[in-house]
């Protein structure tokens, strides 16, 4: 009897010169090479849902003491604020002088002249044009509610005496603590008639000299 290997040879040779060759009755049948057993799908087990991540609340604020409508409507063509602004670092101290004038007003915007004035009230270089959206000012001028006290105050400046919301904001930073107090008339929408800062060795304060409610 041929061995297997001889048979396999002779099958592999007759199959490669295109003869057909019968075997069976010669050799016997290779074993049956068995097959892999078909693993069964693994069930997935049910995702565990994880916890859902809260949203950062919204920090709570305080607005002006006035409404955008407010603000649009006192806030005109001519209006005018000279402020006397005064800075303190130790020893050192520094006046000047800061106006501010409307000079176009519109329902979507407003444009100011800034101009700066030395001590004896004599300008500083170019006054600067600038034009802003009214949706900016009220976006920017909102006060966290955690580090702002809002109290009232009456004071008299540039002739007047001005019944006033005054906002006191505390911050923390790596710098350290620092105060600031802004002082809103309640009646003058869009008007700041005083505002003071002190923090990380410094000091400033500016307050109303002149006023002119303009058109």
């Amino acid at each position: 009897m041929r061995s297997v290997w001889s048979l396999m040879f002779a099958a592999m040779f007759a199959s490669s010169m295109g003869v057909s060759a019968v075997l069976a009755d010669s050799a016997p049948e290779p074993p049956k090479k068995e097959e892999p057993k078909k693993e069964e799908p693994k069930k997935e087990e049910p995702k565990k849902e994880e916890p859902k991540k809260e949203e950062p609340k919204a920090e709570e604020t305080i607005s002006l003491p006035w409404t955008a409508d407010e603000i649009k409507k006192g806030v005109k063509k001519g209006m005018m604020m000279l402020f006397k602004v005064e800075q303190t670092r130790g020893e050192q101290k520094i006046t000047e002088y800061q106006k501010i004038e409307i000079t176009a007003v519109t329902d979507e915007t407003y444009t100011q002249r800034q101009s700066r004035m030395d001590a004896e009230k004599k300008e500083v270089g170019k006054a600067k044009d600038s034009t802003k959206k009214w949706s900016k000012y009220m976006g920017n001028m909102k006060f966290s509610r955690a580090g702002t006290t809002v109290t009232e105050e009456k004071l008299t400046l540039a002739g007047v005496e001005w019944d006033c919301k005054v906002y006191t904001r505390t911050e923390s930073t790596t710098r350290g603590d620092s105060t600031t107090k802004y002082w809103f008339p309640k009646d003058k929408a869009g008007t700041l008639v005083k505002m003071t800062f002190e923090g990380g060795g410094m000091g400033q304060t500016m307050t109303l000299e002149e006023f002119k409610a303009g058109e």
